[in-house]
């Protein structure tokens, strides 16, 4: 799912983009078939793929359901992310993806946190399923509650235009609480939840760290996330054929020294880490 949230005061442009190159990738390199890819943008011009916070919990739902050991999804969240107050986190703040009807109802109502994301895709995730997802968002490092391990200037264009924040800023009242905000003690400590590692076979890229914010910029001509547009260069060099240690390897050096943020990568167990992307062997 890409957001821009067009026609908001938080619009982004790049989202869209992101998961369209994404969708290629997978039915052009790694043989997914488009019939089982579900896009949900606001460019499509049906409510029925709009990624209102109902579509996208039920999307999640649909990604999950009927799966069995063997088959392997894929999940890619490209729009803002933002932080609310929390009891049940250490630094007193929950993580959360924010859909487009984000401002239809009081805040936080419409926003899906990372336990929502961690529910489905984790603790619903049938033993043998491979799942692989990317959160090009910001403060995204722990967006599925695992345990998080290890712009070109255009030529002839003075200007580019600079990158914007991928977060959506609480309201006032809610950053006022988060400010003062501390944890009560015995809150749990975030990292790997699954209670059967051994047989959850999950892989997580976040576009930054939980404090960092991830970028929607200007590269190579086109709107797109910095995450995006650096893992996409990543695989195109290794031939898309790439460990998924390698590849956050890679993709951090396509972006240090032009953009602060640094990519996290979780997964379930850490000798899943050098398995191969995509293909997961």
């Amino acid at each position: 799912m890409g957001i821009n949230y067009e026609g908001q005061n938080c619009a982004l442009e790049g989202c869209i983009n992101d998961v369209k190159n994404q969708q290629k990738n997978l039915t052009e390199k790694f043989g997914f078939d488009s019939a089982n890819i579900r896009m949900l943008t606001e460019d499509q011009g049906t409510d029925d793929v709009k990624p209102t916070k109902a579509k996208i919990m039920e999307g999640l739902k649909w990604l999950v359901a009927d799966t069995k050991k063997g088959d392997t999804i894929f999940f890619q969240y490209s729009g803002h992310g933002t932080q609310n107050p929390s009891d049940d986190e250490p630094d007193g703040q929950d993580e959360a993806i924010v859909p487009v009807d984000v401002f239809d109802a009081e805040w936080p109502e419409n926003l899906i946190f990372d336990d929502n994301i961690h529910q489905i895709l984790c603790n619903e995730l049938p033993d043998g399923v491979k799942c692989i997802c990317i959160f090009d968002c910001c403060h995204s490092a722990t967006m599925a509650d695992l345990a998080v391990t290890r712009d070109f200037v255009i030529p002839g264009q003075e200007e580019p235009p600079k990158p914007k924040a991928k977060f959506l800023s609480p309201p006032d009242e809610v950053k006022a609480k988060m400010k003062d905000f501390k944890a009560p003690t015995g809150a749990h400590t975030k990292g790997l939840c699954l209670n059967n590692a051994e047989e959850q076979h999950m892989w997580v890229f976040s576009g930054c760290q939980d404090e960092q914010t991830s970028a929607d910029a200007f590269i190579n001509g086109a709107h797109q996330g910095a995450l995006s547009w650096a893992m996409g260069k990543a695989l195109e060099e290794a031939n898309y054929d790439i460990s998924f240690e390698d590849l956050l390897t890679a993709t951090r050096a396509n972006l240090k020294g032009q953009y602060e943020q640094i990519p996290a990568l979780s997964t379930t167990d850490k000798n899943y880490l050098k398995c191969k992307y995509m293909t997961c062997e």
